[in-house]
Formats: C-alpha cells, sequence, structure tokens
C-alpha cells in the first residue's frame, strides 16, 4: 500500500480530538496539517496494518508521533481516512488524496 501520513500541527487546537468534535468546531483545517511520512507498505493490507506499523515499529524517515486520533491516512488509490478515537472515517477533498 502506497500511503502518506498527515499529522495537525502542535498548535492546532484540535489535535488529537475526534472527527465529531472537530466537525462541530469549524471541521478539519488542511492547513493545519503537514506530511510526516510518504512510502509504500508492501507488508501492510489494510488501515489496522498501518496503524500496527507505525505504532510499533516507527520505519526509517518516519517524522511524525506514533498514529493518534486526529492523523489522517492517505492510500493511492483506495482512500483518505481520519484516524478517530475508535477506527477511522473516510473523509474527502483532503489535500493529500491522489
Amino acid at each position: 500500500m502506497e500511503i502518506k501520513v498527515y499529522q495537525a500541527n502542535i498548535e492546532w487546537d484540535n489535535k488529537f480530538m475526534s472527527y465529531d468534535f472537530i466537525q462541530s468546531h469549524g471541521g478539519l483545517d488542511e492547513n493545519e496539517y503537514s506530511c510526516v511520512f510518504e512510502r509504500n507498505l508492501p507488508d501492510c493490507k489494510d488501515l489496522e496494518d498501518i496503524f500496527y506499523f507505525l505504532n510499533m515499529r516507527h520505519p526509517e524517515g518516519y517524522k511524525g508521533h506514533s498514529l493518534s486520533t486526529s492523523d489522517i491516512i492517505v492510500v493511492k488509490g483506495v482512500g483518505t481516512y481520519f484516524v478517530d478515537f475508535i477506527g477511522f472515517k473516510e473523509i474527502f477533498n483532503f489535500k493529500g488524496e491522489n
């Protein structure tokens, strides 16, 4: 899976908040996000694999913190997903989409 991971800038008040909370407080602000990782992960078959890999194995070149609530994963050719408190929420029209 070819992915990009975006994490919110540290100053953003909504960092680490749920999707519903962010939506009720102005929505996602893509300008508050930076790409911290971009790579093909051939051993990952789904979002759970990506979550495990980026939390337990921190690959070389990974500049972010462990994958957390409010992070965004763009999977090339599949979709864009918000990491929520429980699971993932598909989102649309985010800057990192392919």
